[in-house]
């Protein structure tokens, strides 16, 4: 642990830790133990598989539900001189070669893939998405023991009891000793207002929407919708009343599009209309408003 207490500081320049991440750092790094981590958006859940990527021998392989969540994870690391890489459907055919390559060579502490230290890094989308939206998500389990991971830690910011006990199951979930195993920060959150508004139709919510987002004063905004066209509709609505600094973002665009968008909510103040393919794992401390626009299909979601 003292090592790592080191890079901490020297890569983070943190110098001590948050909330639980000591706890799951320490069962990784000295119990060398299967982890879940429930951990609140913005809590520092990356640091927790991040650091001992830096302290363990080998590779830690993060498997990850969305490319935009893998991209800014990777950058991070990499404008912190970590070598980290992700493969997913973004890559050009070269840049896929150029990770490969880095990969055989054992050059890379740290790769990202949607399909090992081993990492699931949305560990609720095992239980939650598994049946309906990521069929391989039940496989992930599988691969880990057939790899023969020397470890693995699970992260959600999202899990209810029955989820967590879906993770932690011995014959198809990641085998973690519930007692033992689980660390949980807890879902409140005092920095956060929930608002709820009573609407009737589609221009009854943009005419709620278009003044909230205006009073925003600085930071960016995200607005949760539930389908592709719904984002594109949404968007063409907000420009005709006079947001302009407002992009969409969701699955069916093309790669450098989706780059291009995530780039600039990243950059700049403006807000993004997206489905739930933006937004889970970005890394930023002042996004001031989360609209879900349309009811997401689960109260998780609303997490």
């Amino acid at each position: 642990m003292e090592k790592a207490k080191q890079q901490l500081e020297a890569v983070w320049g943190f110098k001590e830790y948050r909330s639980v991440q000591e706890q799951v750092i320490k069962r990784l790094i000295v119990d060398g133990k299967n982890t879940l981590c429930c951990m609140a958006t913005g809590g520092g859940k990356s640091l927790c598989f991040q650091l001992p990527a830096l302290c363990l021998d080998g590779l830690t392989l993060v498997v990850s539900p969305l490319i935009a969540l893998m991209k800014d994870q990777v950058d991070a690391l990499k404008k912190r001189q970590v070598a980290a890489a992700s493969m997913d459907s973004s890559l050009t055919s070269d840049e896929m070669s150029l990770v490969r390559q880095a990969l055989r060579a054992g050059k890379l502490k740290s790769l990202q893939s949607l399909h090992c230290q081993y990492i699931d890094s949305e560990a609720h989308c095992v239980s939650e998405w598994g049946p309906s939206f990521r069929a391989e998500y039940l496989k992930v389990s599988r691969f880990a023991k057939e790899i023969k991971a020397e470890r693995v830690l699970c992260l959600t910011a999202t899990a209810t009891r029955s989820v967590v006990e879906d993770i932690c199951a011995s014959e198809n979930g990641f085998d973690i000793d519930l007692d033992t195993g689980v660390f949980s920060t807890g879902v409140y959150r005092p920095n956060l207002s929930l608002l709820i508004k009573p609407t009737f139709n589609f221009q009854s919510k943009v005419s709620l929407l278009v003044p909230f987002l205006r009073s925003r004063k600085d930071g960016a905004a995200i607005v949760y919708v539930t389908t592709q066209q719904q984002a594109v509709d949404l968007v063409t609505e907000l420009k005709a009343q006079g947001i302009q600094d407002v992009q969409f973002y969701h699955a069916g665009m093309a790669a450098e599009d989706r780059k291009a968008t995530q780039s600039w909510f990243m950059e700049g103040n403006g807000t993004v209309v997206a489905t739930i393919a933006f937004g889970m794992g970005i890394d930023r401390a002042d996004i001031r408003q989360v609209v879900h626009f349309t009811l997401p299909k689960t109260l998780e979601n609303y997490a």
